[in-house]
């Protein structure tokens, strides 16, 4: 049984016409160079095959991912592998590298990363996950792969890589035998998955509180703020799928006539009304141009006894179960326990607000409980073991 090093619970919502939400997760099907999920205080590059042994193509559709859960198939990356020891300079080992860059004012932490391997017998079999940190000298995550030409879910576990500046992560692969061949593809990857976090290290202004009120004519946002310094002006977003966010208002700064330290409130009326399920949140511009984000609110605005909530969410490694608590449900509704990969491990059928499921088998990850309602509306909870 793993322990339990850190509990990550994220609440996200969706209704029966999206997927669920990856705020806090960077994915790709290698269909294009950059990914899914990057939050608006995160800067993604796009991939680059490095090392490469000769000249090969960086995305195909040959050997399409397979054999594992969720296999996107369809175009993979390419990398041509040197054999031997791992060797990090130039003209050494190949890597597939990534430079991620977090906005001023907020910490990236790298919670874990997964990926589909297609390693043939003279590819690599170890990868590891290095870092611009100290160079690419250690590694932060390493583990074996199969050189048999078929594909595998590879999935580090729980990481403690954290940085305030940009920095450039590498999935290196090494310790291939026999004899590469120049020009020729000997390792694949594809769904390459980072689970991550951007926590703010320090706030512009102090959010005293953000909320909202279904009404007739449309919903209102209200917040406020006990602190403000060199505050510009706030910016209102609204998102359709908790993922992607859209500017709808701009909310000048109250002057500053008396001291910093004083209450400010803030109000804003938003008249569309075209879902059932909206995402919110403010974004508090500074006069030299810096920004913070205020929490997300969801607003459903039918009644709130239809989407389920997973209210409290708690490991207990003594007896090996994940319990939680659900509020705002309609029962019966399915329980489903997935891993990050998309591999659905456990389902049941709840009729009570709290239940618990079996995770003694569980190898270190990170994993995701769903709950599904009658009407199709969805919350989760991700949560992570070592």
């Amino acid at each position: 049984m793993p322990r339990l090093i850190q509990l990550l619970l994220f609440l996200f919502f969706t209704g029966p016409y999206n997927s669920l939400p990856g705020q806090s997760v960077l994915y790709w099907d290698m269909q294009e160079p950059l990914p899914l999920g990057a939050s608006a205080s995160l800067q993604v590059s796009a991939l680059v095959q490095g090392n490469n042994f000769g000249n090969t193509s960086f995305y195909t559709s040959l050997s399409a991912s397979q054999q594992y859960t969720g296999a996107s198939g369809t175009n993979n990356a390419g990398l041509a592998c040197r054999t031997g020891a791992l060797v990090t300079g130039a003209s050494g080992s190949a890597f597939l590298g990534i430079t991620l860059s977090v906005a001023s004012g907020y910490r990236l932490r790298v919670v874990s990363v997964s990926f589909g391997s297609r390693s043939t017998p003279t590819g690599p079999g170890r990868w590891g996950l290095f870092s611009s940190a100290d160079q690419f000298t250690s590694a932060v995550y390493s583990s074996t792969l199969p050189t048999n030409s078929t594909w595998s879910w590879q999935q580090s576990t729980a990481l403690s890589l954290q940085t305030s500046t940009a920095i450039e992560l590498r999935l290196y692969g090494y310790e291939g035998a026999g004899t590469a061949a120049i020009n020729v593809c000997n390792w694949r990857l594809d769904d390459l998955t980072i689970h991550y976090l951007v926590e703010a290290i320090s706030l512009p202004v102090s959010w005293l509180y953000v909320k909202s009120t279904v009404l007739s004519t449309g919903i209102r946002l209200q917040w406020a703020t006990a602190e403000e310094i060199n505050n510009k002006e706030f910016i209102v977003e609204r998102s359709v799928d908790g993922l992607c966010y859209q500017p709808i208002a701009v909310v000048p700064a109250i002057a500053n006539v008396g001291p910093a330290l004083q209450t400010r409130l803030y109000s804003f009326l938003d008249v569309q009304l075209s879902r059932p399920l909206l995402f919110f949140r403010i974004r508090q511009v500074d006069l030299d141009g810096s920004s913070s984000y205020s929490e997300v609110l969801l607003v459903a605005k039918e009644k709130r006894s239809l989407l389920p909530c997973i209210e409290k969410l708690l490991l207990d490694p003594a007896s090996g179960t994940v319990r939680l608590s659900v509020v705002q449900a309609e029962f019966p509704m399915q329980v489903q326990l997935y891993a990050m990969s998309g591999q659905l491990l456990k389902q049941k059928t709840i009729y009570t607000a709290t239940v618990s499921m079996d995770i003694k088998a569980l190898p270190a990850g990170v994993y995701y409980l769903q709950l599904i309602s009658k009407n199709g509306y969805r919350s989760a909870a991700s949560f992570l073991l070592y």
